[in-house]
């Protein structure tokens, strides 16, 4: 009974203190006026009822500033233009990063592009932009290539027996951005361990699995970090970080020892690899350590694999339900190439115009990441709203995509509105985020998407089946991500 009585004694005590703590914590936004509905304590504050919005509430008009609780943390969503012109540009210094200093990814990630700032994240944007450049991509297009035609063989292979087969979007496209990004980021043809990586890259997206108790931790216990980065313990699959660091570690020694030359993102990384010595004397020095070149590899994964292979499935969703855009969008694609001896080169995808115009369309009804985020270093006051010192600012992709203000019928999928790019205002159409720190991958990004869109409606039809979701279709957050709640299947037919 005195056991039962103690415990009893123990527990009330842990959880005043908690609420304590709370309420303590979750005046933040009241004191800074910025507007919100009042935190719930069995809800985590407002976590649990933030989880479980779905993408199409916020294409309903949004207030352009109001505040949330995301367990402790205070969170400002905001969706004004002007502010965040400010916060993602001008204001750069006081917003430097993506991610809150309370999460911790890794040793490797953590010296990643997306979670570094300061003058390492300057240094490191200023050695990789030169790699992303057009003349180096245009180096990568053989290796891209490679690996889309190989998938169209299957894709021919699969209809040997007949004139079409039914394809699961996201498997086959997620096929094909993993051996692009592998082949780039990797150096490596992954097709003879297709499997085997397939498995590995889901796994390291597979952070909110039962039994993963860091994520919990990040939130409510302040400092853990610091616990997590001594064990250097991850919200990501140690086996998957473990499998693509030996990759790395492999194809490294393998080039050193066989002086293996080709144009892709590890070689030029380990062009300018740099020791640490050597970096700590010159910090703005262009250079990467061992470390930060296996961060950058693993950012690309993270950063490229989900996103790309998820946008290529919505607009084959769009294509197979809206046929008579997929016919002209195909027609397209057959002049172009006949008009460069049918080589897909960089200049045959620059002149298809409204292949890019139907890719973005795609990304502004399905953005792949649906939310960004800025993290305030200091208090901050912009047209009469001040922001928290380390809060999060939640910028709402999807909502902005969707405004009535900005887009004419933002309803309708309509390429032609994508016509120029100049017409559209930068901030309010942000797929690959906006400003100094929006995603250095995106013309790769583009380019992969382009040259398997070239490759393929050159050589299939895409159809719907009764198995194909009916319009609109229904998507959901999987933080940051969006995915569709239904999977999307549609039939293939050769030409």
């Amino acid at each position: 009974m005195l056991i039962l009585t103690w415990t009893l004694v123990l527990l009330t005590s842990i959880f005043g203190l908690l609420w304590l703590y709370a309420h303590q914590k979750w005046q933040i936004l009241k004191r800074y006026g910025i507007p919100h509905t009042p935190p719930e304590f069995f809800k985590l504050g407002h976590l649990l009822n933030f989880i479980k919005l779905k993408p199409e509430s916020f294409r309903t008009p949004l207030d352009s500033v109001r505040g949330y609780y995301l367990g402790f943390n205070p969170v400002t969503m905001i969706s004004d233009p002007e502010i965040l012109r400010q916060i993602m540009i001008k204001e750069l210094p006081t917003f430097p990063k993506h991610t809150p200093q309370t999460f911790y990814y890794g040793r490797e990630l953590n010296n990643g592009l997306i979670h570094v700032d300061g003058d390492q994240w300057k240094r490191i944007r200023m050695t990789l932009t030169p790699i992303f450049s057009s003349s180096k991509l245009k180096s990568v297009l053989p290796i891209l290539n490679e690996c889309i035609e190989s998938a169209m063989k299957n894709f021919r292979d699969k209809i040997s027996g007949g004139r079409s087969f039914d394809v699961h979007g996201v498997d086959e496209f997620g096929k094909i951005s993993l051996a692009c990004i592998c082949s780039f980021a990797f150096s490596t043809n992954i097709e003879s361990q297709q499997v085997e990586a397939t498995t590995m890259a889901k796994e390291f997206f597979n952070v909110s699995r039962v039994g993963n108790p860091y994520a919990f931790l990040y939130f409510f216990i302040p400092g853990s970090r610091w616990l997590f980065k001594y064990f250097d313990c991850s919200i990501f699959s140690s086996a998957a970080r473990k499998y693509f660091h030996n990759l790395i570690e492999t194809v490294v020694q393998l080039r050193k020892t066989h002086n293996v030359q080709r144009s892709d993102l590890l070689h030029l990384m380990l062009s300018v690899e740099k020791s640490e010595a050597e970096i700590k004397s010159n910090p703005l020095r262009k250079g990467l350590t061992r470390l930060e070149i296996e961060g950058q590899s693993l950012t690309m994964l993270l950063a490229g694999y989900e996103t790309t292979s998820n946008s290529m499935n919505f607009l084959a969703y769009h294509l197979c339900t809206h046929l008579e855009l997929q016919e002209k969008l195909r027609q397209e694609i057959l002049r172009v190439l006949s008009l460069h001896d049918n080589k897909m080169s960089l200049e045959a995808l620059r002149d298809m115009k409204y292949l890019e115009m139907c890719i973005m369309e795609a990304q502004r009804f399905y953005p792949a990441v649906g939310m960004n985020a800025r993290i305030c270093k200091s208090d901050i006051t912009i047209k009469g709203v001040t922001i928290p010192k380390n809060s999060a600012v939640l910028i709402p992709v999807v909502a902005m995509h969707f405004d009535e203000n900005y887009w004419n019928e933002p309803h309708k999928f309509i390429p032609e509105r994508m016509c120029d790019m100049n017409d559209i205002d930068p901030i309010m159409f942000q797929p690959f985020g906006a400003g100094p720190r929006a995603c250095i991958g995106m013309r790769f990004a583009l380019l992969e998407m382009k040259l398997t869109w070239c490759h393929l409606l050159s050589k299939f039809r895409l159809l719907a089946t009764d198995d194909t979701p009916p319009l609109p279709l229904k998507t959901k957050f999987t933080f940051p991500l969006i995915h569709s709640k239904e999977e999307i299947v549609f039939k293939m037919e050769a030409l």
